[in-house]
């Protein structure tokens, strides 16, 4: 019979169960956190023309408890999906802002009265390719806010002074950088 000692350890195990013990040091403490759709405050989505047939380019999705998933396509850099619990000040800091919205504010109206005062421009500045922003904003206490902007680059070339562009380009700033720091801090 061999004898054993008490003590000994498999070297393979013990390997192994260091590495996992230092993995969890080195692992950023992210809490992972699952998306509720039916609670969603936020939805925000660019699609590309030339590629919309892959389905939008960059989703965000937030709902009420913190959630935030960022998607991307398939040809992106890092496709997939990220998923971050956002601490209570930033989300109570979006939901202020997001609060913070006109209730006259009417995204279809502003449309069409850029596109009046386009007919009547003999110059100004064309995107083709220019990507098409979906937005859904729950806001509280109110009703929602879903609309599409298809050209929001050209129009913010064109008439850039308007308050309704203004407030549609620190919405995609804003919108846009959140998800930059979701994909930064993906585990």
């Amino acid at each position: 019979m061999l004898d054993r000692v008490a003590l000994s350890v498999n070297p393979r195990r013990a390997i192994l169960v260091l590495s996992l013990a230092a993995s969890a040091f080195i692992a950023p403490a992210v809490p992972a956190c699952h998306l509720v759709e039916g609670e969603l405050i936020l939805a925000y989505e660019i699609t590309s023309p030339l590629v919309a047939h892959l389905g939008p380019a960059l989703s965000l999705r937030i709902d009420r408890h913190g959630c935030a998933e960022v998607r991307r396509f398939a040809l992106s850099a890092h496709p997939g999906a990220t998923r971050l619990k956002l601490d209570k000040s930033e989300l109570a800091m979006l939901r202020a802002e997001l609060s913070s919205i006109p209730d006259d504010f009417d995204p279809r109206a502003a449309k069409r009265a850029l596109r009046d005062i386009d007919r009547e421009r003999s110059e100004g500045f064309a995107v083709l390719d220019a990507p098409i922003r979906r937005f859904h904003l729950a806001r509280d206490g109110r009703q929602p806010l879903s609309f599409v902007w298809p050209n929001l680059e050209q129009d913010l070339l064109n008439h850039g002074e308007e308050p309704e562009l203004r407030l549609m380009a620190h919405l995609r700033d804003r919108l846009e950088a959140l998800a930059r720091r979701v994909e930064e801090l993906r585990p």
